[in-house]
């Protein structure tokens, strides 16, 4: 799986790579053959998401990945609700 690593502007470090769902998965129509996912580590940690994958993106200049990191979608955090009786607003957040 292609897999590449790139710094924006501000100095953030970013991953970028091929997503494809399995064959159970529950995907939009856009996202059936797959997107790429971009994320940065660090504080805060961030996700998106491109579909369908760009042709080419692997061997991309930075400066057509960054367009692209500005065009891919925010992934949002779930928070899954605690199961525990005390759970007084608290949850995990997963990414």
């Amino acid at each position: 799986m292609p897999h590449r690593t790139f710094t924006d502007l501000l100095g953030r470090d970013w991953q970028v790579w091929e997503t494809r769902p399995g064959p159970r998965s529950r995907v939009s129509d856009l996202r059936r053959d797959g997107w790429i996912t971009f994320e940065a580590l660090g504080i805060p940690p961030e996700k998106r998401r491109m579909a369908p994958i760009p042709h080419g993106w692997e061997s991309m200049s930075v400066e057509s990945l960054l367009l692209l990191l500005s065009q891919a979608t925010p992934v949002g955090r779930r928070v899954r609700a605690s199961t525990s009786a005390a759970g007084h607003g608290a949850g995990a957040a997963e990414g």
